[in-house]
């Protein structure tokens, strides 16, 4: 008898096979789901990151170049419109960022510790008002969050989603480039020009300063903001308060500053060289015009006025003879600021590789300064030389070495020479980029080759907020210690190679300091100056550049 193996299901497990097809399919539908439209999220989320990313630098650049609020916020605008991929009506951008919400902005850490919180920036004027809060700043930092983008999808539509939002947001940070310390304190009057000029005073005035200035012509005191070198914020509720100006001597001021742009100007009826209408005239000019007073509100460095905008483009001007002893600190003693910020003045620094003079004082008290001149780092070009003989170093050199006292002739030949040289050279290349450089490149390793605000007005007053109209190159040049009415002085220095002696002083560091009289500087046209030699300043009209924080 034969026996046959029957091959197959039960009858109760047929369509199995139909269910676990099924089952499979959908477990499919759900992987293609999260390829495909998770796929489309990501790929929205990166465009986003880059709108944001872009709008952001946008905005910050606007910041840089002295833009008004309102500014800023437009930029961010058409950046971000140009790289997010989805198309709006006029409505409907419109709204889209006036509902947007960035709870974030809010204890937000710019890398201090303390957390701060990000101001709405204003909606543009014909948007009717009100605040944009994705559109945000605080101190020199501007953020941007940008709204919600929708994406319809097609296969998660089976497990139930219809769409995906993505948004993304940036902060971009306003520095000081790539070496700290390229703007100083100290002002320098509209319609100077370029050649000797003064950049402060003490009670005796001696050429190129004018006049008795009541004790600081053109030193400023700008505040801690905390945006560089790792300062805690000082908003002095006294602006004659000069704690701040040793560090910002040495370093250079600690957070971003503008110039006041010369469309707002011209709004106003301002023209460069106008004499000073008054501060309760300046402090109206908004939107547009900021003041460099800050206060701290929920953590964070904010303009003392909430209508002025930041970073400042008015800086105050100090009076009295004690910011004089703040100008010399900066210039060759050191300090220490909290948390941990370590300085040495400008013309002390250990790294500086120009060589040095001794200036001595009682018992240990002594400086070694930094004792190259502006003429030490002329170029010898033939072509230039046949065109303005007095920018010729060998000129400089026959001259020899100075003296020291304020009429010594050697001195007055190599600063007039000096001047004319300059004065020639604006006179002839002033606007032309491809003019002659008469420096040679080592010029930018000196610490006295910096970027000066220079203002609107002429009369310039002691105790007021000035408008900047644009940052001068200058290099620090002459100081006048412990002088008398009768035209003599303990202490003259201008840096020169040629004139080595140690200058002498038998005083302690209270008279030393609280003797210092003035210091002048030479105002340098920047064509003459190797590009890659300048101070950082990424163009005009600020020194201070954008960059991306997070």
């Amino acid at each position: 008898m034969l026996t046959y193996l029957k091959l197959g299901r039960p009858d109760g497990e047929k369509g199995a096979t139909a269910i676990l097809v099924a089952l499979v399919l959908v477990l499919l539908m759900g992987i293609a789901a999260v390829a495909i439209d998770l796929g489309f999220g990501f790929n929205e989320r990166r465009q986003s990151q880059t709108a944001a990313d872009m709008a952001v630098m946008a905005g910050a650049t606007e910041i840089v170049l002295g833009g008004t609020q309102e500014d800023v916020v437009r930029e961010v605008l058409i950046y971000t419109e140009a790289n997010v991929n989805a198309e709006y009506t006029i409505e409907e951008w419109r709204d889209m960022w006036m509902s947007c919400r960035d709870p974030e902005r809010l204890g937000f850490d710019v890398g201090t510790g303390t957390p701060v919180d990000f101001q709405p920036l204003p909606a543009p004027s014909e948007w009717g008002g009100g605040q944009i809060e994705c559109i945000s700043s605080v101190a020199s930092y501007l953020r941007v969050r940008i709204p919600d983008q929708i994406i319809g999808t097609n296969f998660a539509r089976v497990m139930g989603f219809d769409e995906i939002r993505t948004s993304a947001s940036a902060v971009a940070r306003i520095e000081a480039g790539d070496a700290l310390g390229s703007v100083i304190p100290l002002g320098v009057e509209a319609l100077a020009g370029a050649g000797h000029i003064c950049l402060s005073t003490g009670s005796h005035v001696y050429e190129p300063c004018k006049g008795n200035s009541s004790g600081s012509f053109g030193a400023i005191n700008g505040q801690f903001y905390g945006d560089y070198f790792g300062n805690r914020p000082v908003c002095a509720t006294n602006m004659q308060d000069t704690s701040t100006l040793p560090q910002n001597i040495a370093l250079g001021i600690d957070h971003a500053v503008a110039v006041w742009p010369a469309e707002a100007a011209a709004a106003r009826g301002v023209h460069y060289g106008d004499n000073y209408p008054g501060e309760n005239v300046v402090q109206q000019w908004t939107p547009g015009i900021g003041f460099d007073r800050c206060k701290v509100e929920g953590g964070a460095v904010v303009p003392f006025y909430a209508n002025h905008t930041s970073p400042p483009n008015a800086l105050f001007l100090l009076s009295g003879n004690d910011a004089r002893t703040g100008v010399f600190q900066g210039l060759l003693q050191s300090g220490t600021n909290p948390p941990d910020v370590e300085w040495h003045g400008r013309l002390v620094r250990p790294d500086d590789p120009a060589p040095r003079r001794r200036l001595e004082g009682n018992g240990s008290l002594k400086w070694d300064v930094n004792n190259s001149g502006l003429w030490d780092y002329l170029r010898a070009d033939a072509d230039l030389i046949t065109n303005i003989p007095q920018c010729d170093p060998d000129a400089f050199d026959a001259l020899g070495p100075m003296g020291t006292g304020v009429d010594d002739p050697v001195l007055k030949q190599k600063v007039g020479l000096m001047t004319t040289c300059l004065q020639e050279y604006e006179e002839t290349y002033s606007g032309n980029p491809n003019a002659p450089r008469i420096f040679i490149d080592e010029v930018g390793d000196s610490p006295r080759l910096v970027w000066a605000p220079q203002f609107w007005f002429t009369d310039v007053s002691s105790s007021k907020f000035m408008p900047v109209s644009a940052f001068r190159l200058v290099f620090i040049s002459g100081m006048w210690i412990d002088c008398a009415g009768n035209g003599k002085c303990s202490i003259v220095h201008f840096p020169d190679e040629a004139t080595t002696s140690t200058l002498t002083m038998n005083a302690n560091l209270n008279k030393w300091q609280n003797g210092f009289e003035q210091l002048s500087a030479f105002l340098v046209p920047v064509e003459a100056v190797p590009e890659e030699a300048r101070p950082p300043i990424p163009g005009e009209p600020t020194a201070h550049t954008a960059s991306l924080f997070r």
